[in-house]
Formats: C-alpha cells, sequence, structure tokens
C-alpha cells in the first residue's frame, strides 16, 4: 500500500495538479486522495477509473498501479519472478533466436538487461552483447542508450526511445527489482547528462507504445526503419523476444 501511494503521488506531482485540484475531478475528497497517497487506505478499481480518467497518467503509470492495487496478485507476481520462472534461455531457444533474419534480443523486464542477442542485432547495435557468465551484472540496453556515444549516432530520435526506457525502468523497477540491482543501475547510467532530467519527468502516453524505431545501417551510408514488437519467448521465462522487422 505504501508502494502504491508513493506512486500514485509521484505521478500527480509529475502532472502538476495540487490534491485539492485533482480530488473533484476523480469524484472523491481530498481526504480520501491523501489517504491513498500516504498508504492508509486502497483505491478500490472503480474509483482507480475516474483517477486515471482525470488524470491521464502514461500506460507505464496505470500498468504499475493496476499491480499494486492488488496486493495478493502483486505478491504472486513477486513469488512467481523469484523461484518458479526460469532464469535463462535453453540452447535452443539461442538457437532459434540466431535464425531470425532481422535483429532479435531476448531481455528481462523491467531493468531491459540484455540476455542473448543474434547476430543481425549485434551488427544493427555495434557493442551491445550479452555479458559472459563471469560478469558481475548483466549487459544493460538503457546503459548502453546512455553511454555508448555509438547509440547517439545510429538511432534516430535518440532522446525520445532513452526517454521511454529510463521512465519505464523508474515507474515499474520499485519494489519488483532487487535494490542493489537497481541501485547499481542507476549509479551506472547517472553518468550520462541527460539520464536525470529522463528519470525525473515522464514520457508522453503516445510514446510508451509506439513501436518505430529507426537506425543507421550497420554500412552506415542509409537509415532502415523497423517496427519494434515484444512477444512472450517461453513458457514460465522470466524475459521476453524483441524484434525489430523493417517497414516496407
Amino acid at each position: 500500500m505504501t508502494l502504491l501511494g508513493k506512486t500514485m503521488r509521484q505521478c500527480r506531482d509529475r502532472a502538476g495538479i495540487p490534491r485539492d485540484q485533482l480530488a473533484p475531478k476523480a469524484y472523491i475528497t481530498p481526504s480520501t486522495l491523501e489517504k491513498w497517497e500516504s498508504g492508509e487506505r486502497l483505491p478500490t478499481l472503480d474509483k482507480l477509473k475516474y483517477w486515471f480518467d482525470a488524470l491521464k497518467p502514461n500506460d507505464l503509470y496505470r500498468e504499475k498501479i493496476l499491480s499494486l492495487s492488488n496486493p495478493a496478485l502483486f505478491e504472486l507476481q513477486l513469488e512467481l519472478a523469484a523461484s518458479a520462472r526460469r532464469a535463462a534461455p535453453t540452447a535452443a531457444e539461442i538457437r532459434q533466436l540466431e535464425l531470425l533474419p532481422f535483429p532479435a534480443c531476448y531481455r528481462r523486464l523491467p531493468t531491459y538487461d540484455l540476455i542473448a542477442a543474434n547476430a543481425a542485432f549485434r551488427r544493427a547495435f555495434p557493442g551491445l552483447a550479452p555479458a559472459p557468465p563471469s560478469a558481475a551484472r548483466p549487459t544493460n540496453i538503457i546503459e548502453w542508450m546512455l553511454l555508448s556515444p555509438l547509440s547517439r549516432k545510429i538511432v534516430q530520435d535518440w532522446y525520445r526511445h532513452t526517454h521511454v526506457l529510463v521512465n519505464a525502468l523508474q515507474v515499474l523497477a520499485s519494489g519488483v527489482v532487487p535494490q542493489d540491482h537497481l541501485d547499481a543501475l542507476v549509479a551506472s547510467c547517472s553518468r550520462a547528462k541527460e539520464f536525470h532530467a529522463m528519470w525525473t519527468t515522464d514520457v508522453a502516453p503516445e510514446d510508451v507504445h509506439n513501436t518505430d524505431l529507426t537506425l543507421l545501417d550497420p554500412s552506415r551510408n542509409h537509415w532502415i526503419s523497423f517496427n519494434s514488437s515484444p512477444y512472450r519467448a517461453a513458457a514460465r521465462g522470466s524475459w521476453d523476444l524483441y524484434m525489430f522487422t523493417p517497414r516496407g
């Protein structure tokens, strides 16, 4: 309940709407809204719908808040993530990934850790490759976007795409990702001058599900536009398949 209230308060603060202005638009009293934000009371789903309609947060907040509003379901999700789900793809799944003709990878959400990548992906994103087993932590896609000078040259509209990833991490990782892992990732990403602004601001709702990505071809002489799509990679896997398909 405390994490839910903190998330709702953050969402309202970033929208710049005082509690006494938001409450009547959500058909509740300021006192009720204060109790939600302090973690004293859980909002019902019908009340949450009015709150969403009044504030119009992006879908990252909707996903996190809806998950937290059902504590039993949230706890079950954490248990599954910690124990029952497989931690890594099998050799057969890696071979299947390599057979895909277009850039594709296995990534773990909401941290965007890179688990595996095929040859087309490694050519499209130079320097972005899975970490060896001996590494202290996995290669991270957000880190590469922020800290690799090459990412800014080969990803068109770099700031918008990176901001979406950072905002997803900021909203979705709290209470889900082990704190030491999240702290290490944030400390590393903070070396990029743009990180603080991305971490403390939200992306536009229409950008959350924007699947268009334009990359500089590995030959460096023309641009290629892709549609990017996530797929559940395997039953009970803790990762998804992310694939880029050329447009047109």
